[in-house]
């Protein structure tokens, strides 16, 4: 017995993969019959399981669920020509349909490698390993500069956008009297003493013990660990090799040195309890408290002592980060699963919502990403 899966939206639609297997794993880490490099996609998403003259799909217990013919799937379901199979935001067709009996040449072979990682760099990320050759990942910079992108990636080992094995290096370049606060998203690390932090060669901290979705940290940089030039590298290196782990949502935000000024952070303060108290009422007004508790930890940076408001920012800065995540995950979820659908109009709709909810640019790159997709769906209907 044998089947193909076949990509059933997108730019890449109609490429076909087939398997001659009992059993084959779907999803996002290395390990997988079919690697799907898609956030939406879990490590071990589904599995196709033959079962006398049938084949089962079943999830594999993901987060976003495994779908058939646009049904969430509870338990498994036998599998039959011309099902959809809805993996996170790739959608596949089951064709059960023996494979010609050929052996392939060097020729063949090289071509479909080629088509496979033209498919990776489209950002369709799908990969078949049931004998083709993988396609590479493009190659991590020895210094990655932090720039308007770098939060739109992931990088570190595993299921990665780049996988740069045992350390990272950012780059980034910072005024002599600036104040400097570094972001990004730790996913995958397992110990409080996995992964190191440096500044300049010089010890920062540790990244925090994370899961799959990880929680947004904030750090602001020592002024002594800074380089006097301007030009400074932050590093994230493993303490223990062979661990999956990432970072994403790599960001600097730069902000002049002031006084220090309590009137300012209060008001700044009410004005973002009040967003929060209302952020049902527009789709901007959480994105909007958690600028204005950014504007109230800057105007206490450089209070000395810091008082306790300080800590109560902080905390609802980071509360704030998360629920923009959620609700980034949420509404692209929703969009992509329009256009898998061939609901390009929907799509185009479902994306401008995003840059309703995200009016300007924060850590996770959701209104970046937003915009990219927006223009490709619209290409696409155009099409």
């Amino acid at each position: 017995m044998s089947f193909e899966l076949i990509i059933a939206a997108g730019e890449k639609r109609g490429q076909r993969f087939g398997f001659r297997a009992q059993e084959v794993a779907l999803g996002r880490a290395e390990g997988n019959d079919m690697v799907l490099d898609h956030a939406s996609v879990s490590r071990t998403h589904a599995r196709i399981r033959a079962r006398g003259r049938f084949y089962v799909l079943s999830d594999g217990g993901s987060t976003n669920g495994t779908e058939l013919n646009g049904s969430l799937l509870e338990g498994s379901a036998t599998l039959r020509d011309g099902d959809r199979i809805g993996v996170g935001a790739i959608a596949l067709e089951f064709a059960a349909r023996p494979l010609p009996r050929w052996r392939p040449s060097a020729r063949h072979l090289a071509a479909a490698g080629a088509i496979l990682a033209a498919a990776l760099c489209a950002g369709l990320g799908v990969r078949h390993l049931g004998g083709a050759p993988r396609p590479t990942r493009p190659a991590c910079p020895e210094v990655i500069a932090i720039d308007d992108t770098t939060a739109g990636f992931s990088f570190g080992r595993g299921a990665v956008d780049f996988d740069c094995g045992q350390e990272i290096s950012f780059g980034f370049t910072a005024p002599a009297k600036a104040r400097v606060r570094f972001h990004y998203l730790p996913r995958q690390i397992a110990g409080g003493d996995e992964v190191e932090l440096k500044l300049n060669g010089r010890h920062l901290g540790w990244a925090p013990v994370s899961g799959a979705r990880g929680e947004p940290q904030s750090l602001a940089l020592p002024d002594e660990l800074l380089n006097p030039a301007g030009r400074n590298v932050l590093s994230a290196a493993e303490a223990r090799t062979g661990a999956e782990w990432s970072l994403s949502g790599v960001a600097v935000e730069l902000f002049a040195r002031t006084r220090g000024d309590l009137k300012s952070a209060h008001e700044a303060y009410d004005r973002g309890r009040r967003k929060l108290e209302e952020r049902k009422v527009a789709p901007r007004n959480l994105y909007d408290a958690w600028k204005s508790f950014g504007h109230a930890r800057r105007a206490l940076e450089d209070l000395e002592p810091r008082p306790p408001l300080y800590g109560e920012v902080a905390l609802l800065i980071r509360d704030a980060e998360r629920d923009l995540q959620r609700d980034c995950a949420r509404l692209l979820f929703s969009a992509e699963r329009y256009e898998r659908y061939g609901q390009g109009a929907k799509a185009q709709i479902a994306y401008r919502e995003v840059l309703l909810h995200f009016p300007g640019d924060e850590p996770s790159g959701c209104r970046r990403l937003a915009r990219r997709n927006l223009s490709a769906a619209a290409a696409n209907e155009e099409g």
